[in-house]
């Protein structure tokens, strides 16, 4: 009787031992201490640190805010600047802080994708642009912009295409002179323009998260600033898939050619996407250094492993991308004034944290 008992007991034991070893093996994927047990959303910004009293400052500061039960996980991911595992809105979600410009967050992408694998589910990309200030509409018999339609500080681009704006040739050197005249020009090979092209199904569902969002007010400063080059202010809007795009490139611009060449990219891309016919002058464009960096790791991790992991991208205007210009079309200022101009305190926390409520607010939604 005692043999049968102990034969029952040790086979149970390895019974036990094998479901968990079942589990661990297929089920749960440890990494930083913690186990996932569903699949991972990615949130990617750019930059974000905490300040001398602890709270939370740049891209990362909205997520950071509302992110339960974090763990640090940047030892597991050294190319990123910094990565926290946690739960938001009842999504297991990984907040990472990539770096600014496309070699970092290249880098710290492929890492996620290594480290995390077959568990990402999606990634966001989130943070802040510098956008076109005017999208006109028409033109009249002298070359004048009718019906122009004024962009704002604050205004969003929600996407999942973008391109490699510094993918193309450029010069200012013009034969028989020093006087610099910058032209940009593609050709038709491998060093034009690279495009990369996400899921539009997450772009969506991030569009449709932003109808219910009503945006902060606008401050004074931003009023200002708005009415300056558009001669009116008014609250945020959400530009369509159609409408706006992300020209992705490690160089600061701002410059009224280099805008009009990112329009006439954008809207030869989307025109062959939609099948239909757009223009420069219906381009909104949103100015970064990370978009197509990110998308292009993604794409090429799908394809070569068999995946199916969902890039969008939610981008804060915080900057105009080139001069106020006067009545006769000219810059009313240099680029380097015009900058300087959206280095007021509050500007870019109001385009992150326009940004970020499209996000949250998407969770949100998915947890209800």
């Amino acid at each position: 009787m005692k043999k049968i008992f102990w034969v029952f007991v040790i086979i149970s034991a390895l019974l036990i031992i094998l479901l968990i070893g079942f589990k661990d093996s297929g089920d749960t994927l440890v990494i930083g201490g913690t186990k996932n047990n569903s699949k991972l959303s990615v949130i990617l910004v750019g930059f974000g640190n905490k300040d001398q009293n602890g709270n939370w400052i740049g891209e990362a500061a909205p997520y950071m805010e509302k992110l339960n039960d974090a763990t640090d996980v940047s030892v597991d991911l050294p190319m990123c600047d910094s990565a926290f595992e946690g739960n938001l809105f009842g999504s297991k979600v990984l907040i990472a802080i990539s770096g600014m410009a496309k070699v970092k967050t290249a880098a710290c992408m492929t890492e996620i994708l290594e480290n995390y694998d077959i568990k990402v589910k999606e990634v966001i990309l989130a943070g802040i642009a510098g956008i076109t200030p005017q999208r006109y509409k028409t033109a009249n018999a002298l070359g004048e912009f009718e019906n122009s339609e004024p962009t704002m500080i604050g205004d969003i681009c929600i996407n999942y295409v973008a391109y490699d704006f510094d993918l193309q040739y450029y010069s200012s050197d013009q034969k028989g002179t020093t006087l610099p005249d910058p032209k940009f020009w593609t050709i038709d090979d491998a060093f034009s323009a690279g495009y990369i092209r996400g899921d539009q199904n997450l772009a969506r569902e991030l569009e449709y998260a932003s109808r219910e969002i009503v945006f902060p007010s606008v401050s004074k400063e931003i009023a200002d600033i708005n009415t300056l080059y558009g001669n009116t202010t008014r609250s945020p809007r959400i530009w369509s898939m159609q409408e706006c795009m992300e020209a992705t490139g490690d160089l600061y611009w701002n410059d009224t050619r280099a805008d009009k060449k990112a329009r006439e990219l954008a809207a030869g891309y989307l025109s062959r996407i939609y099948n239909i016919n757009l223009t420069a002058n219906d381009i909104v464009i949103f100015t970064s250094m990370e978009a197509a960096s990110v998308g292009s790791v993604i794409e090429k991790w799908n394809d070569e492993r068999g995946m199916g992991v969902a890039f969008a991208y939610v981008r804060g205007a915080s900057n105009f991308d080139q001069p106020n210009l006067d009545i006769n079309g000219l810059p009313q200022t240099n680029g380097l004034e015009s900058i300087k101009k959206f280095s007021q305190s509050g500007v870019s926390d109001y385009a992150i944290k326009n940004s970020s409520l499209v996000v949250l607010k998407m969770f949100e939604i998915r947890y209800k």
